[in-house]
């Protein structure tokens, strides 16, 4: 822990991993696994972290980690270009920002302008300007021309001041 905690991840990464590996009973086991993965995660080791958040979503489904896991996970895929698998992620982690950015960018601007509003809804969300935004560009690039009028014109009265307003 004192690697992690001075955020010497490459050490700590070894040092969790064989914890992990060389004790399946270690009765602190599901931090440890969790904590393997984020390493994992923080170290870019993606391929390695989308593998350990899976078989640890897939060991531990109740887990406090959960919603964690699945964000971290998304994250992961939408790196990789995977934005299907992260649309999955970020629907089931309630990130619905960036469930909308993952599913524009494969071009499924229907579903990704729900996401944006689900966002949208959501009144605490640090999130608001950008979810807006992607409305109206999902309205945009779904040809629905008079929609997407409306919508830059919401967004442009909601912040007048924002650096996507002159797009």
């Amino acid at each position: 822990y004192i690697h992690y905690d001075q955020r010497e991840y490459s050490t700590a990464l070894e040092s969790f991993q064989t914890i992990k590996n060389k004790y399946p009973s270690f009765v602190q086991r599901e931090d440890v696994w969790y904590i393997y993965a984020n390493l994992l995660f923080l170290e870019k080791q993606f391929s390695g972290a989308v593998s350990e958040f899976t078989g640890f979503i897939t060991a531990y489904p109740d887990s406090q980690y959960l919603r964690s896991c699945l964000e971290k996970r998304g994250f992961v895929y939408f790196e990789l270009a995977n934005y299907r698998e992260a649309a999955k992620d970020f629907s089931e982690a309630g990130l619905y920002y960036w469930q909308g950015e993952a599913g524009y960018q494969i071009g499924e601007f229907e579903k990704a302008r729900t996401a944006y509003k689900e966002e949208l809804a959501k009144p605490d969300s640090k999130w608001q300007e950008e979810a807006l935004f992607g409305v109206a560009y999902c309205d945009f690039s779904h040809h629905d021309f008079t929609r997407a009028i409306d919508s830059f014109q919401l967004f442009i009265s909601t912040y007048p001041n924002s650096l996507n307003t002159s797009e």
